[in-house]
């Protein structure tokens, strides 16, 4: 199923020093519950994509995009 048919994503956007840095957004499923949210929040705080690498409690959360496979 592609990325935008699914109803369970958050899409993590690059901020402008991530957009520099040439980041593309991140694409995340099942987040739900505090410690996953707050892993989120304290990632993105922390300059999010292209600044932070996606914290390892994240990465099985990971939608791969067309033609990618979670890391």
């Amino acid at each position: 199923m592609r990325e935008r048919e699914r109803g369970d994503v958050v899409v993590a956007r690059p901020s402008a020093r991530g957009r520099a840095a040439s980041a593309e957004p991140v694409w995340f499923e099942r987040l739900a519950g505090e410690e996953l949210t707050g892993e989120l929040a304290t990632w993105l705080e922390s300059g999010g994509p292209g600044v932070a690498d996606v914290p390892g409690t994240l990465r099985s959360c990971l939608v791969p995009r067309s033609g990618e496979t979670a890391g």
